[in-house]
């Protein structure tokens, strides 16, 4: 496999021979031996690449340093077999790293290199890489695909191990796309060909299946043979394989013997916390079907506790899961024709909101321009009607606003029944809105009066006035238009209706497009800002984007990788910093609606 004419050192030429039978044999052989100069490059990269391999394969961790001095040569060499196998380790450190895009792209790469060898054992695992990183990514029909393709170089490699675990492979795919009879089928062909110890961890994931399926005879079965072979072999039963003995027993009846295998699992040397969670909640259930209350209630206690332990793993976690792409290129093109298509549709609707306020706006400058040229008296008088008019226009408006915020935060309360602080923060907010209504209708109310006064001295109201009546109605009804196009577009945003529908994390290179959309909903949004408070932080700025957007306290927390609590403290800052550049507000002002009438 060597295409060099150089010949590798001997102790590279054992290594690469015993690497796949004795991987520990082969490292300490590496080891051993007198590193190769870096000048020496053939050798220097082929000794990175065999310790790198040897690594993994006794699953040490270990830096991309070795790796990468091997990819940057074996990159630029016609050795393909070399080639393949650099690109594979060096995808398996990226998915050891929980950059699951970066490996994504090295499998696919390494897939086509390796199909122009026989390396049929490198072929399997890269096909078994390619198809965990599809499997995170939710593609599970890719990594059906890629896991038969595994499967298929398991056959040419006659490896009994590899073949067996190409099945399970699918098997386990099978089961997350509900293919359970598939998934059943693969498990069997798979033990066929697992040496008697590994044949333990397959009756577990197949009694599992069958739990699923709600045939509890065969999954008892396969429990039972599980125990038989622990038995044989002196073995101590794995977390897996107790927690699964438990769910086959509570679903046939037999509480007790559940309880105590749902115990041992919390005993048991390898048990996550995914599986302690899992644990304690059947105990909960076990306990509850007993009616001992009080043991329930301690493992509802323990179960709280370490979900909320998992909630804070998935938040680390946030980061590389937002990173999840499409790597096909038929998928990147067909997101690009929708990009596209959104991108005309926003644009169009923008230039035909802006073309019809500039259309009323022409208008009332025309009807403005002829009060000017009536009698003076009459103009005086007209133009206090007018003024009290628009005014009393303009509070309508803000009436309908208010509305409008009080209608939304009710149903940010609703949703976010529970979390009393920021209840408490929307109460408030909701309380002083209502208050500001209040007043502002009062005020419409006396100065409908006073219009009502100087109407009756004029005896009547002149053609211009009634004209203008309407145009202000119509002004008025163009604002609820935008208020709804604004909202529509909203929709339309993909970035904005997935945060709104599923807030997540935001990425670093996400909030240039956020604060684009921003800027184009609601007229240079972040720009006014900007200017009017240079002060502003890059935090504070994507703060003021999301209150801008109408996000709850709990979503922003969620957005921003924050305590809720947290997200009312930046709030009061932020308020305290915004008061200090624009003067002190009215009374009953919050950040919310200076934010959301800015």
């Amino acid at each position: 496999m060597q295409n060099s004419a150089t010949p590798l050192l001997p102790e590279l030429q054992q290594a690469e021979s015993i690497m796949y039978e004795s991987p520990d044999s082969a490292l300490r052989l590496l080891q051993s031996m007198p590193v190769p100069q870096p000048s020496d490059r053939l050798q220097y990269a082929t000794w990175a690449l065999f310790t790198t391999q040897a690594r993994y394969k006794l699953y040490m961790q270990q830096s991309d340093s070795l790796i990468n001095i091997a990819y940057d040569f074996f990159m630029k060499q016609g050795d393909t077999q070399r080639k393949a196998l650099a690109l594979y380790y060096k995808g398996a450190i990226c998915k050891e790293q929980q950059q699951i895009e970066e490996a994504h792209k090295y499998f696919l790469q390494a897939a086509e290199e390796v199909e122009k060898t026989t390396d049929y054992q490198l072929g399997h695992l890269i096909y078994v890489g390619l198809a965990d990183t599809y499997a995170y990514q939710h593609l599970n029909e890719y990594a059906l695909k890629a896991a038969q393709e595994a499967h298929r170089y398991a056959i040419a490699s006659k490896s009994y191990n590899y073949i067996s675990s190409a099945l399970v492979l699918q098997a386990r795919i099978c089961s997350s796309l509900t293919k359970y009879n598939e998934s059943i089928e693969y498990y069997k062909k798979a033990m066929s060909f697992a040496k008697d110890k590994q044949r333990n961890g397959i009756k577990c994931e197949l009694a599992s299946v069958y739990n699923k399926v709600r045939d509890y005879d065969s999954a008892l079965y396969y429990v039972r043979e599980m125990m038989d072979l622990n038995n044989e072999y002196s073995v101590r039963e794995n977390a897996a394989g107790y927690l699964v003995s438990g769910e086959t027993y509570y679903n046939i009846g037999k509480i007790d013997s559940a309880i105590y295998y749902f115990q041992q699992t919390l005993t048991a040397c390898d048990v996550n916390i995914t599986q302690i969670t899992d644990a304690h909640q059947q105990l909960y259930f076990a306990y509850k079907q007993k009616r001992d209350y009080q043991s329930a209630a301690e493992h509802c206690f323990e179960m709280s506790w370490y979900l909320d332990s998992l909630h804070r793993a998935d938040k680390s976690r946030a980061l590389i899961e937002i990173q999840e792409k499409y790597d096909q290129q038929k998928l990147i093109n067909e997101k690009n024709v929708l990009k596209i298509k959104k991108d005309a549709v926003v644009r169009n609707s923008l230039i035909g909101l802006a073309v019809a306020m500039l259309l009323v706006a022409s208008l009332i400058y025309v009807y403005q321009k002829k009060l000017l040229r009536k009698e003076r008296r009459i103009q005086e008088a007209e133009e206090k009607i007018r003024s009290k008019s628009v005014h009393i226009q303009e509070n309508e408006q803000l009436i309908n606003r208010n509305r409008m915020r009080m209608q939304e935060l009710e149903e940010q309360m609703e949703a976010g029944r529970g979390m009393q602080e920021e209840l408490e923060e929307q109460r408030k907010t909701l309380a002083e809105i209502a208050r500001h209504n209040e007043q502002l209708e009062e005020e419409n109310r006396g100065l409908q009066r006073d219009i009502d006064g100087m109407s009756a001295i004029l005896k009547e109201k002149s053609v211009e006035l009634e004209q203008l009546d309407v145009l202000s109605k119509e002004n008025l009804r163009l604002h609820d238009r935008e208020w709804f196009l604004s909202s529509l577009l909203l929709e339309k945003d993909e970035t904005l209706r997935c945060l709104k529908h599923s807030p997540h994390y935001i990425r670093e290179e996400e909030w240039e497009a956020i604060k684009r959309s921003v800027d184009q909903l609601f007229d240079h949004f972040t720009k006014r800002l900007t200017a009017a408070i240079p002060s502003l932080t890059e935090n504070e700025l994507q703060l003021c984007c999301l209150i801008r957007l109408h996000f709850s306290n709990s979503a922003i927390a969620t957005m921003l990788a924050i305590e809720a609590a947290s997200v009312s403290k930046r709030k009061f800052r932020l308020k305290e910093r915004i008061i200090q550049k624009t003067g002190t507000w009215s009374a009953g002002t919050t950040l919310e609606l200076w934010l959301w009438n800015y």
